[in-house]
């Protein structure tokens, strides 16, 4: 028998129901480890880790409710130092937007890395990166606006590896002149807004024995607990947002513009959305979506939500507005009868989880977790993983699997083809084949 297509309206009437009688337990995840180092305002010396506990509430099976505490200290999973069987890494980081911004810092976090060069042809981010090596004491690294020294940056033999983190129009070219000079490339979402880039980059890279990696959910480095993935698999739908910060309640992006279903920025928006929210999903629930519609809010003309639906009939709306492409941060509300079950909650990220009662205050199961993903520790992972492959550390390099990561890439991307052809056809929905 054929299922039912799943439209906006029957989500949200799905949702409305089942919030009658129970509210949403808010699984907090913004809790993150205090990096070994330096931030940006404060002045504590390099290399003195500082140990953070955060409190960890969960439910028995009894019944009772347990709160703990929970020391999370960001170690390395192997040594860095610098001697001769493990250099320091050198780095060059093209591009200072948002993103670029966050592997300054996480380079100088991390002891086993030295950030050499950053490319950056905007004078205003330029002047913000000087400005913020000031602040974190980063010395000997040069600022660059002239792009003809792109390539000479990449071919520098103090430089191991290259991050990628500008615009779009500039990836490829990017790309490419890192792996030409045989350098492993970590690139920001997306590396590409094309299939047929994504798999010339990638091919480049196994021509000339390089390693490509780019930012995904769950790739390369960890993001989500084996709890956060078993709730994935256990709900029925899923709602998923951007946030502009930790603190946020949800609704961020209130002054996004207006929806043109046939520009450039909203092909890029709903390929951000396919490639880090519904990418996140495909690698929690291990499956991928089968049809996908995607239409502009009734209630917002600034917000397209996208709904798709996956083999086992879980249910996906994923929210998405222009502008949102540089924030990592999401919030998951997930629903389903088989989340009563599933009360205990243990995770390095976990700062607070309680269970709510139903409206009357009497105990009610739980059919709703809300909570926040962040991924500040999964950024520090790649890099930590691109520095175990170029030392050859097997142990953690073989965690690098790049034909992984291209084959999520070129299927994120045919997931956003047809989110964009839905959108332009009034939300039609589109069915999926990925073989």
């Amino acid at each position: 028998m054929a299922r039912k297509p799943v439209t906006m309206a029957s989500v949200d009437e799905r949702v409305q129901e089942m919030e009658k009688s129970v509210e949403v337990m808010n699984l907090d995840l913004n809790a993150s480890p205090t990096p070994v180092g330096r931030s940006l305002s404060e002045g504590k010396p390099r290399n003195s880790p500082t140990v953070t506990y955060v409190p960890v509430t969960y439910t028995t099976k009894s019944g009772e409710v347990v709160t703990t505490k929970k020391a999370l200290q960001h170690a390395p999973s192997f040594i860095l130092s610098e001697t001769p069987d493990a250099p320091t890494l050198g780095v060059a980081i093209l591009g200072y937007r948002r993103f670029g911004r966050k592997h300054l810092k996480d380079v100088f976090d991390n002891q086993a890395c030295r950030v050499h060069f950053i490319v950056e042809f905007d004078s205003q981010l330029a002047a913000q990166a000087r400005e913020d090596m000031k602040q974190m004491g980063v010395h000997g690294c040069e600022v660059i606006q002239d792009q003809s020294r792109v390539n000479a940056v990449c071919a520098d033999s103090k430089v191991a590896l290259v991050i990628v983190s500008c615009l779009i129009l500039r990836k490829k070219e990017y790309v490419t002149a890192a792996l030409k000079a045989r350098k492993i490339c970590l690139c920001d979402r997306p590396l590409a807004h094309n299939a047929q880039d994504v798999r010339e980059l990638f091919e480049l890279a196994r021509q000339n024995n390089c390693v490509l990696l780019t930012n995904l959910p769950g790739r390369p480095g960890k993001a989500f607990s084996p709890v956060v993935m078993s709730l994935m698999s256990s709900a029925s739908i899923i709602k998923l947002e951007r946030l502009e910060s930790p603190n946020s309640a949800g609704g961020d992006f209130a002054n996004a513009p207006a929806i043109d279903v046939k520009s450039e920025q909203t092909e890029a928006m709903l390929v951000d959305v396919a490639m880090h929210d519904i990418g996140a999903i495909n690698f929690c629930m291990c499956m991928r979506p089968v049809s996908v519609a995607a239409a502009v809010s009734p209630t917002s003309s600034g917000v397209v939500l996208v709904d798709c639906v996956y083999p086992n009939g879980a249910e996906v709306q994923v929210k998405g507005v222009v502008g949102q492409e540089e924030h990592d941060l999401q919030q998951f509300t997930l629903y389903g009868d088989r989340l009563s079950d599933m009360r205990r909650v243990d995770h390095m990220h976990v700062s607070d989880m309680r269970r709510q009662t139903s409206m009357s205050g009497d105990a009610a199961e739980v059919k709703g977790v809300r909570f926040n993903q962040v991924y500040h520790r999964a950024h520090r992972d790649a890099l930590e993983q691109a520095y175990a492959f170029s030392t050859g550390n097997k142990e953690h390099g073989q965690r690098v699997r790049p034909y992984l990561m291209e084959q999520a890439c070129l299927d994120n991307l045919r997931i956003a083809t047809a989110a964009i052809k839905s959108l332009r056809e009034g939300g039609k929905m589109v069915s999926l084949a990925y073989w």
